[in-house]
């Protein structure tokens, strides 16, 4: 992948963690329902699409990006706040799922 300026990148990272998180999110409400194959593969979906954030991420790291603008130093931290929310929404999606398993175990129990 060719990365643009900075402005560019920084939407391609803010697209692909808005994917991520819409695909965690919906992985807590399909569990929730009791759907566990759809949350799996939601979760999953998320994972990639985090993957892509990673790779803009690290390759960003190679460019020598001027920051000319304050703007475009804003839109970074933005870009990099996104990223490290979908990391928190993951480890919550999880957690909830383990719980949402824990309470179907116990309530086949009864």
């Amino acid at each position: 992948m060719e990365l643009g300026d900075l402005e560019e990148v920084c939407m391609q990272l803010i697209t692909f963690a808005g994917v991520t998180k819409s695909a965690y999110v919906e992985a807590m409400a399909a569990r929730r329902a009791g759907n566990k194959d759809k949350a799996l593969d939601l979760l999953k979906e998320g994972k990639e699409s985090f993957a892509q954030c990673h790779k803009i991420h690290q390759q960003m790291f190679t460019k020598d990006f001027k920051i000319e603008k304050p703007m475009q130093n804003i839109l970074l931290m933005h870009a990099e706040d996104q990223m490290m929310a979908c990391e928190t929404i993951y480890i919550l999606a999880t957690e909830l799922m383990e719980s949402y398993a824990r309470i179907e175990n116990l309530e086949n129990k009864r």
